[in-house]
C-alpha cells in the first residue's frame, strides 16, 4: 500500500548480508514508524501535527490515526525472522485488539482478519473463540509483575508471576 518495491528490494539485500553474519539463533526485526498525525482541528485533544490526512490520504482509508490500536495508527511493514520458531513465508492477517486493559472493566476483545477487512469495519471476536484465548494465552505469558513499572490488568494473572 505504502511500500516502494525498490526499498523493499534494497532492505532485503542489506537484510540477507546482516542475516548471513548474524548467528541462526539471532531474532531479527525488520519494522518502521507508526501511522499519521491526528487531523488539527477535528478534535481539540489531538491538535497534534496538523497534517490534512484527507487531502494526502494517509491512511489510505484505514481506521484510526497515530497513537491508536487500528490500523490506521499503527500499519507499518514488520519482517521477523527466527528459524525454528516463526515459519519462513509464514503471514498472520488476524489482529486481536482490547482496549482499556487497566481499567477495573477492560474492554471486550475485538478480533479482525485485516486480509478480507482491512479497515475493521467486522469484529470477528465471538465468530473465532479459539483465535481469542490464543491472544489471551500470549497476553498471559507475556506479562510479568514488575513493582518498578507496575502493569496490573484486571481478570488477567500472569503465567509467571515472579519473573523479571
Amino acid at each position: 500500500m505504502w511500500t516502494d518495491p525498490r526499498l523493499l528490494g534494497a532492505l532485503f539485500a542489506q537484510g540477507q548480508r546482516l542475516l548471513a553474519a548474524l548467528s541462526i539463533l539471532s531474532h531479527v526485526v525488520f519494522t518502521s514508524d507508526n501511522g499519521t498525525t491526528h487531523p488539527a482541528g477535528k478534535n481539540p485533544r489531538f491538535g497534534t501535527g496538523g497534517v490534512d490526512s484527507d487531502f494526502f490520504n494517509s491512511t489510505a482509508g484505514l481506521r484510526g490515526y497515530k497513537g491508536s490500536v487500528y490500523e490506521g495508527g499503527l500499519r507499518v511493514p514488520l519482517i521477523v525472522r527466527l528459524p525454528g520458531r516463526i515459519q519462513a513465508g509464514a503471514v498472520n492477517d488476524f489482529k486481536a485488539v482490547r482496549q482499556r486493559l487497566k481499567t477495573p472493566q477492560p474492554g471486550a476483545w475485538e478480533l479482525y482478519d485485516l486480509k478480507s477487512d482491512p479497515n475493521e469495519q467486522t469484529d470477528l471476536a465471538g465468530q473465532r473463540p479459539e483465535l481469542i484465548a490464543k491472544a489471551e494465552a500470549i497476553l498471559r505469558d507475556q506479562v510479568h509483575e514488575n513493582p518498578v513499572f507496575p502493569v496490573p490488568i484486571p481478570g488477567l494473572r500472569p503465567k509467571n508471576p515472579t519473573a523479571p
